[in-house]
């Protein structure tokens, strides 16, 4: 396969892994020149068997190239990092996925799912917008506020430089991954791109390192107090003791938050736009959708923890999808081009992008 098939944002590559997936079922190795090879796993029971085996797990790691160039920007945390320093970090980090910490994060995705709702509000009834930059900044907004308890009003702020660098290091990343000269360090670290990127990562880990030193204060002066508040992602990576009572640390606690944050928004905000584009697709599904969501919330703008199950991220998928049904009907934006899936670092939309209609229900 020529570079030229791949298609300017790699969406020719999309469609031949939908080709081939038909006609290997399990597993196949696709190179890339004399160097660059990937072993791409499709069914479940493979999946298993590699993602189960420790060694192949942490070779995956150290070789992805696109792991590699992602951990400049999100650090070494669990994406990146592998062998001792994951299992231990891992197991330091495990509290923080408890339901009990999960439960008040259920009223931050409403709160902010509703702030993406009543910009929708303000729009011209059948307006057209690109879900996929507005679940963007709003599963940012719910990250910010549920692992780090920063209200930064992102959504409704037309500038903000932290936000402004985290999808500029998104962007930047997703390029090099498909751009075979800057893999090399040496071209990327001449190059615009990689003067950009370099400045973006700078104000990211400025950002992590200032709310990490005010929250060790902050805590302290919790405890002498005895003042408590709910404990969040952050929290949780301060006070994290192993046995033999060593804590993480800053670059530690700094490399969680920026792969927290990363990781974190893109890959919900990726599900919840293609998942609002086939309801969209789909009136009748998405009417049966509407229906569940008003009995459920039964008239109500936030949702409750029983409403939705346990998962993270699922959570707040559900949460948006039921909030958004409950206000607004979708329907395609006809006048543009079929989107076409990009295999990108999540799924995105060849441009100009995921749009669709957006009209207010009226009761």
């Amino acid at each position: 396969m020529s570079l030229y098939q791949l298609g300017d944002e790699g969406e020719g590559l999309m469609l031949k892994f939908m080709e081939w997936s038909k006609i290997y079922k399990y597993a196949h190795v696709t190179r890339m020149g004399p160097l660059l090879q990937h072993c791409t796993v499709y069914h479940h029971d493979y999946v298993k068997a590699v993602m189960s085996r420790a060694v192949l797990s942490i070779s995956y790691l150290q070789n992805n190239q696109n792991i590699q160039h992602w951990d400049t920007s999100s650090g070494d945390g669990l994406l990146t990092s592998a062998g001792p320093k994951w299992f231990r970090n891992r197991r330091l980090l495990t509290p923080g996925f408890h339901f009990e910490i999960l439960k008040p994060y259920v009223r931050l995705f409403s709160e902010s799912t509703n702030v993406m709702l009543n910009n929708w509000e303000e729009l011209k009834s059948g307006s057209s917008i690109d879900v996929f930059h507005h679940t963007s900044l709003m599963t940012l907004d719910s990250m910010l506020k549920c692992a780090l308890s920063q209200h930064t009003d992102c959504q409704t702020r037309k500038t903000n430089d932290y936000i402004a660098a985290v999808f500029e290091l998104t962007d930047l990343t997703m390029k090099r991954a498909r751009t075979l000269l800057l893999r090399s360090d040496l071209i990327y670290a001449l190059s615009a791109d990689g003067k950009r990127y370099r400045k973006a990562c700078n104000m990211v880990h400025e950002y992590a390192k200032r709310i990490i030193a005010e929250r060790r204060e902050a805590l302290n002066h919790e405890d002498a107090t005895n003042k408590k508040k709910n404990i969040d992602f952050l929290d949780i990576l301060l006070k994290a003791r192993d046995e033999d009572g060593n804590g993480l640390t800053d670059a530690e606690i700094r490399d969680e938050v920026d792969t927290f944050m990363f990781e974190g928004h893109d890959t919900t905000a990726s599900g919840l736009a293609w998942t609002l584009y086939c309801l969209a697709r789909h009136p009748g599904h998405q009417e049966k959708c509407r229906k569940e969501a008003q009995e459920v919330l039964q008239g109500e703008t936030e949702v409750t923890w029983n409403c939705i199950g346990q998962h993270f991220a699922m959570n707040e998928l559900k949460t948006a999808v039921a909030l958004i049904l409950q206000r607004f009907s979708l329907t395609p934006d006809d006048t543009l081009p079929e989107p076409i899936p990009v295999p990108k670092l999540i799924m995105r939309a060849k441009k100009p992008g995921l749009f669709l209609k957006i009209k207010p229900i009226t009761a």
